[in-house]
């Protein structure tokens, strides 16, 4: 990884060439892993180990004799997951069997199978099923244990508690079930594989609904699919291909290269669509049910996190700091790994969505140009915050601060498109909003120096607290709802969708514009329910007066100021006087 492949993928792109050295350094550390799992399992005494060495003894066979071939299993991204998982379980003095090292067998067997090995290998049964990565899975009758698979030239049979099932390839490069398929109680279910071209791109992947390690974010994996619903995926596909292609095809050629794996999610009931990547897990991305718009912004969105991950296992870009920060894209605290992520991710998107806002393609129509303009205009102003706080926080390597230099100049180089100015502003609203709401979730001020505040307050006296420490913590996830009422209603806004008949007063008047109106309205819902945290950071955003707020302190003596029994306090007024009080922001 040269200086130059690193500041190629500083832009957010990234070649089909550097992503090649990402892959082959994705399969260096799968090797490694494969034979840290064997060494730690093969220790003597473990019931295991005399099998565990037989199965490495294929895997070595096999990609001595064919490494290519090998390596599209052994490079798999969910046999990535279980390595990875498989490794740390080991590392943490759980079993062989623990931790699922029996899995090693399936993947030995995949292996034999597409280099064409002979040999006669003990697979495992896991929740209910053999699975052979990318190839396909048995299901087998409750009860079964011990399967085996026989594999000689062009033929195998795979053999669960001595009920044997005829397999054989496919021109597709699967497994089959020939003549009248599996005995009764067995189903054998072949690996998927999705195809889709879109202006001489050619994207094709498996679609993995069969792999035991595929749901590693528990998000509600799907499969086995039938053919309806694995058409119904494809055509989910085609349309997000298109729709990426046509609007930011300088982005397909890698994704072509690099993107192998899709696992189907179950869908979401706010239909906006889930996605996922594992760290470990690269090449493969985990999509929920979605319009073409979302599906092209998951498959840009999460091969960014793909293409992190690989990088970051080549390069140190930082070193930790053991702390939880903000990110703009999540509400609660992250890793600096996270704000890296989110970041890298984003300036993906926010090009995405500058495109679609300038008119990129002869499909980027499905978005409004206003609403790509919004979101063009949001996603900036979030990448840049964060690149910037990485850049200070002191914990960034000469090729991290390399990287993120470049991340900014490719914000800087960016010729955006012309908004007007209200729209910049909501754009500027919703950032400060989401940041707003994170402090008031997350961060906590020093419990004696409010009381001695709220004393203070109630005394009509001056603030004898010139100084308030902070702390950040994990606030409770059901405080808040998944996403901003204001932010979905100037989505659905700018989109030209009817107004929702059930708005908070406040909200509605924001999103028409009258900002004085909402403020008045977001203090009266702050006098009938205090603790509604959405009333406070929406006045916080729409409070005419501009002074500095500390919102967790504001909220946190105003809440204990009630609960004394003291009189109340209008937020203006007590924004006001806490303005003397120091408090230091939470690192972000």
């Amino acid at each position: 990884m040269t200086a130059e492949d690193l500041a190629e993928l500083a832009t957010g792109a990234g070649g089909p060439r550097v992503i090649g050295l990402l892959r082959d350094g994705q399969v260096g550390k799968q090797l490694l892993l494969f034979v840290e799992i064997t060494r730690m399992a093969s220790a003597p005494g473990d019931a295991l180990a005399s099998q565990v060495r037989a199965w490495f003894a294929v895997l070595a066979d096999a990609d001595r004799r064919d490494p290519h071939t090998a390596r599209q299993v052994l490079a798999a991204p969910n046999v990535g997951v279980w390595a990875a998982q498989c490794l740390a379980g080991l590392r943490s003095g759980r079993s062989a069997a623990q931790s699922a090292v029996p899995y090693l067998g399936a993947v030995a067997a995949a292996v034999a199978v597409r280099t064409g090995m002979a040999a006669r290998i003990a697979v495992p049964v896991i929740d209910g099923r053999v699975a052979l990565p990318t190839l396909g899975a048995l299901s087998v009758p409750p009860g079964a244990a011990a399967a085996f698979l026989d594999s000689t030239a062009g033929e195998w049979l795979l053999a669960v508690d001595g009920v044997a099932v005829p397999l054989r390839r496919t021109p597709d490069g699967t497994l089959a079930a020939p003549g009248g398929g599996a005995p009764d109680g067995f189903t054998w279910h072949p690996a998927s594989r999705l195809r889709a071209t879109s202006a001489g791109h050619v994207l094709d992947v498996l679609l993995d609904d069969l792999d035991p390690f595929r749901d590693r974010h528990g998000l509600g994996a799907v499969g086995p699919l039938d053919r309806s619903q694995a058409l119904r995926w494809q055509a989910m596909l085609d349309a997000g291909w298109s729709t990426l292609t046509g609007v930011a095809p300088g982005y397909a050629p890698a994704i072509a290269a690099g993107l192998t794996c899709v696992v189907p999610l179950r869908g979401e009931p706010d239909g906006h669509g889930t996605s996922a990547t594992a760290e470990h897990g690269f090449g493969g991305l985990s999509i929920g049910p979605a319009g073409a718009d979302a599906f092209a912004v998951g498959l840009l969105h999460e091969f960014q996190h793909s293409k992190l991950n690989g990088l970051l296992h080549l390069v140190d870009l930082f070193d930790d700091d053991g702390q939880r920060h903000y990110s703009p894209w999540r509400d609660d605290p992250r890793p600096l790994a996270g704000l890296l992520h989110g970041a890298y991710a984003f300036l993906a998107v926010a090009d995405y969505r500058r495109l679609q806002a300038a008119g990129g393609g002869p499909r980027a129509g499905a978005v409004p140009v206003a609403l790509a303009g919004f979101e063009f205009a949001r996603c900036r102003e979030s990448v840049r915050r964060t690149v910037r706080a990485l850049r200070r926080s002191g914990r960034l390597r000469p090729a991290g601060l390399r990287f993120t230099a470049g991340m900014l100049d490719r914000l800087a180089g960016w010729e955006a498109p012309r908004l007007p100015a209200d729209l910049r502003r909501r754009a500027h609203d919703m950032v400060t909003e989401h940041r707003v709401l994170w402090r008031l979730r997350n961060v906590r001020p020093d419990g004696t120096s409010v009381a001695s505040l709220a004393a203070d307050w109630t005394a009509r006296r001056p603030a004898a607290v010139p100084r308030v420490a902070v702390t950040t913590v994990v606030g409770d996830r059901a405080a808040l709802p998944g996403r901003s009422g204001r932010l979905r209603l100037l989505h659905q806004r700018l989109a030209g969708a009817a107004e929702p008949a059930d708005v908070a007063p406040g909200d509605l008047a924001y999103v028409r514009g009258d900002r004085s109106g909402a403020a008045a309205r977001y203090l009266t819902a702050i006098e009938d329910s205090p603790g509604d945290l959405t009333a406070w950071a929406g006045w916080l955003v729409t409070r005419p007066a501009r002074g500095p707020v500390a919102p967790e302190l504001l909220w946190a003596v105003h809440r204990r100021v009630l609960d004394s029994g003291g009189r109340p306090a209008p937020p203006e007024e007590l924004a006001r006087w806490l303005s003397t009080v120091e408090v230091p922001a939470p690192r972000w």
